[in-house]
């Protein structure tokens, strides 16, 4: 965290009213973008992001940012919307695993082609049942690797293993999409 980053979480813990007047107008826009292209619903999106201010503001003497406001903001509405999506309990198939695809990809620009969303439902499909499931644990039901291992029965490192052969096996399906969708595993 930079100087600059220090300063403002310091001047949101002491409650200074410029600093959220200054995250706000900074942040705003670009988090409710990076919502809405998350859930393809502004109303949501919009709601998500002013709960996210609201709570940064109630509750600024918990504030422990330890990377930058930025990254911090981007992984909290990131977080809030997959809870949101989680409560949803999606169960069409093809959703879900367009869906897997876009929470685990780095870019704010939504999939939009149909073309590259069946290729990748494609792929999804011809996974090994195991990698599958590992997969769909791993992404939709966000469960920890310890979890998958216990649920399937198999060690925590072959849970690693399964859920890196199927991004694996995303990338080397789709080498055109890995400028645009870079997949993030979170030991």
């Amino acid at each position: 965290m930079d100087a600059n980053d220090m300063l403002l979480v310091k001047q949101l813990k002491d409650r200074k009213e410029e600093a959220y007047v200054f995250l706000f107008k900074q942040y705003y826009n670009r988090l409710y973008r990076f919502a809405a292209n998350y859930l393809c619903d502004p109303e949501v999106a919009h709601d998500i992001v002013q709960e996210l201010f609201t709570d940064i503001f109630e509750k600024s003497a918990e504030l422990n940012i330890v990377t930058s406001v930025k990254a911090y903001l981007f992984m909290a509405t990131r977080n809030r919307c997959l809870s949101f999506l989680r409560s949803l309990k999606i169960r069409d198939s093809y959703n879900r695993n367009m869906l897997e695809a876009h929470l685990y990809s780095d870019t704010v620009d939504a999939i939009e082609d149909s073309s590259v969303l069946d290729e990748l439902q494609a792929i999804v499909d011809k996974m090994p049942p195991k990698m599958r499931e590992v997969f769909r644990l791993r992404v939709i039901e966000d469960y920890k690797f310890k979890e998958i291992a216990t649920e399937l029965k198999i060690t925590e490192n072959n849970a690693k293993v399964q859920m890196s052969s199927a991004i694996r096996m995303i990338r080397e399906k789709l080498p055109d999409l890995k400028k645009r969708l870079f997949f993030l595993v979170i030991w």
